[in-house]
């Protein structure tokens, strides 16, 4: 058990096409930024945050949309309950229960969705583009670091969606697992941000390399908002 998730064709097609897109025209592209500020040498990309701008709040909540049916598969699949004892009401009489390791097996996913909306928020959503040949992620690193705001503190996991196929290159290395996932369009990974899955994403070699990617964080005290 590596607590990597991949699913082929989560995205649709018209989707990713549509986000490349708006990311070709959109005045709001800025060089990629890493948490030491503009650094080609570890990260190298064009990126666009999709959160800043009212004309692709539309587009953002689409995202949400299929976003939230993935996250609640990954937390079906891999349940950590047992770090915030979660209560919900089930059954014709509403009775109060305890989500446990035992018994999260039974609950839908519309219930995990919505136990996620309570517990949970997005992060800023990015679309990244890396060039052919020169593009790419190379440093070694994880999601989670000490930034004076604590935002990176409260990331649970990381998730992309690579926007196009790439048949050379491009593919996200994950350096405990030993595992490389190849770029495919529509593909959605999920993962733990902390050091356990430090990873990189290698130079693509055959054509650009688009993807779609934020994180899952903890909800601050009293603020009971996804999205």
């Amino acid at each position: 058990m590596d607590f990597i998730y991949t699913a082929d064709h989560a995205l649709p097609d018209s989707l990713c096409d549509e986000l490349i897109a708006r990311f070709e025209s959109h005045p709001g592209t800025h060089a990629g930024i890493t948490g030491t500020g503009v650094t080609p040498a570890h990260k190298s990309s064009i990126d666009l945050t999709i959160d800043n701008y009212k004309d692709l709040q539309d587009i953002r909540q689409r995202v949400l949309n299929v976003c939230q049916n993935d996250l609640a598969d990954y937390f079906i699949r891999y349940p950590f309950v047992g770090s915030i004892a979660p209560r919900i009401r089930q059954g014709p009489t509403g009775a109060e229960t305890e989500l446990t390791m035992d018994n999260i097996g039974s609950v839908s996913r519309e219930t995990v969705k919505m136990l996620l909306a309570r517990l949970m928020r997005c992060g800023t959503i990015n679309i990244q583009k890396y060039a052919v040949g020169t593009g790419g992620y190379p440093h070694w690193h994880c999601e989670i670091w000490p930034e004076e705001s604590f935002e990176g503190l409260h990331r649970l996991v990381l998730w992309m969606y690579y926007l196009n196929d790439v048949e050379s290159g491009g593919e996200t290395d994950f350096y405990f697992q030993k595992r490389s996932i190849k770029p495919k369009k529509g593909t959605v990974v999920i993962a733990p941000a902390g050091f356990t899955h430090t990873h990189r994403g290698n130079v693509p070699l055959s054509a650009d390399k688009y993807i779609l990617t934020s994180w899952l964080l903890y909800n601050r005290a009293g603020k009971p908002v996804m999205g």
